[in-house]
């Protein structure tokens, strides 16, 4: 099998194949995609878990003016300055305020403003005493302590200022930043485009109907769990129908998923034999073509990716770890392009201890290794039990909720190590 541009060192297995550090297919990744990020403009009801396409500037000062902490009175911390419980400060009330109006009286020497929570203080005013603090009288306030300036007072800009920055170029929203959003008045935001990662199973031994599966046919569900995962990882999928083992076909289906698509995933169809029908299928469309077929992935060695116009064509093998192991590797970052994060912006790492040991496959001793694992919370640590099991079981990945990535150099994990336990969006609930 001859590969057009293809980083293949020699043509198949039989004559020497040699595989591609995971490294070096993640260079070659970024830098022959040619993908960025697209505007669109939502709306704040919308705008959850989006993420931020530049800066976002406050429109003004929020509070808008200073306000008062406690229901009471405004009044100016030079008035009160000698109060004390032999010598009383007597203060007139020149008004009363609600929580809609600024104030338009100023408040002179020996007067007090009515107040609530909540209320803007009137100019003039730079303290406020609570209704308990004061003894109140006919029109007037008696005031025995003295209390320092700007005491009960919520300064005008102390929660956001005008015009700085409040959310920065690629933030995601979340549900606490949506509330301030709105109390800036701020309804349309432009955010990334969703990248469209458009999904084709490849097998004619593969049907859609799950309801009634004939004899001899496999359920397609793994475009199901991917397709998952990228939504969860704030991509729009579009799940194309099982294609069958036919070049033109196929063919015809990756040219329609590079127009309506940014990245684009098979899944099955690729080996490292004499004959693989997606390879084949790339490199007919254009240059490059492959670029990347068989990494130091176990499980997922058969993955890889070409690039038509700019567009990433990633190969996930069939079996549903080396699907997710090749998705994780290449799927994440291919959309990182996309949306514009940095690597490694899906998930989060945890440390925890393993509760067993795993001698890695010596046939793939220098391999990136991936392990799957559950998870739990002792009440003072995090412990990892490693879950193993053949690479097409995919209770492996049910009773999972995370997992190692261990480096090439790596021969075995040690019971009582300590691991760095990777947790992914829509895959690592680690709850039950």
């Amino acid at each position: 099998m001859t590969c057009n541009n293809a980083i293949h060192e020699s043509k198949s297995r039989k004559i020497g194949f040699r595989y591609t550090s995971v490294k070096k297919a993640l260079d070659m990744l970024r830098s022959k995609v040619k993908l960025e990020p697209a505007l669109e403009v939502v709306s704040l009801k919308n705008v959850f878990k989006r993420v931020l396409i530049d800066n976002l500037l406050a429109k003004a000062d929020i509070p808008p003016h200073n306000t008062s902490t406690l229901d009471g009175y405004a009044v100016r911390a030079t008035d009160i300055s000698s109060a004390s419980p032999n010598n009383p400060v007597i203060l007139k009330i020149s008004g009363k305020g609600n929580l809609i109006k600024v104030p338009r009286n100023h408040l002179k020497s020996g007067q007090a403003f009515d107040i609530l929570t909540g209320g803007y203080l009137p100019k003039g005013s730079d303290t406020i005493l609570g209704v308990e603090e004061v003894e109140l009288g006919r029109g007037v306030i008696h005031v025995d302590l003295k209390y320092p300036k700007n005491r009960g007072v919520y300064p005008r800009g102390e929660d956001v200022k005008g015009k700085a920055i409040t959310f920065r170029k690629g933030h995601i929203i979340r549900a606490q930043d949506i509330g301030l959003l709105g109390m800036m008045g701020i309804t349309k935001i432009p955010v990334v485009r969703k990248p469209r990662v458009v999904i084709i199973p490849v097998g004619s031994e593969l049907t859609d109907d799950i309801t009634g599966i004939e004899k001899g046919k496999t359920p397609a569900t793994h475009q199901l769990v991917v397709s998952a995962m990228v939504e969860e990882a704030g991509g729009e999928a579009i799940v194309f129908p099982s294609t069958v083992d036919d070049t033109k076909i196929l063919s015809r289906e990756i040219n329609r998923a590079l127009k309506i698509g940014d990245i684009i995933l098979t899944i099955g169809g690729t080996s490292l034999g004499e004959a693989d029908l997606v390879e084949d299928v790339v490199n007919s469309l254009g240059n490059p073509g492959m670029v990347v077929h068989g990494v130091k992935l176990d499980p997922g060695r058969v993955a890889g990716f070409g690039v038509i116009k700019g567009k990433p064509i990633i190969l996930l093998p069939g079996l549903i770890q080396s699907t997710i192991n090749a998705f994780i590797v290449f799927g994440y970052t291919a959309m990182e392009l996309a949306i514009g994060h940095v690597s490694g912006t899906f998930g989060f790492k945890v440390s925890a201890t393993l509760t067993s040991g795993r001698d890695f496959r010596k046939k793939f001793f220098d391999f990136v290794k991936i392990t799957y694992v559950r998870l739990s919370f002792t009440g003072i640590e995090f412990e990892a039990e490693p879950i193993l099991g053949e690479t097409a079981m995919i209770s492996v990945l049910t009773k999972a909720n995370g997992y190692i990535s261990s480096p090439e150099d790596k021969k075995k994990l040690e019971k009582g190590e300590r691991v760095l336990v990777n947790l992914l969006p829509g895959f690592s609930f680690t709850s039950g």
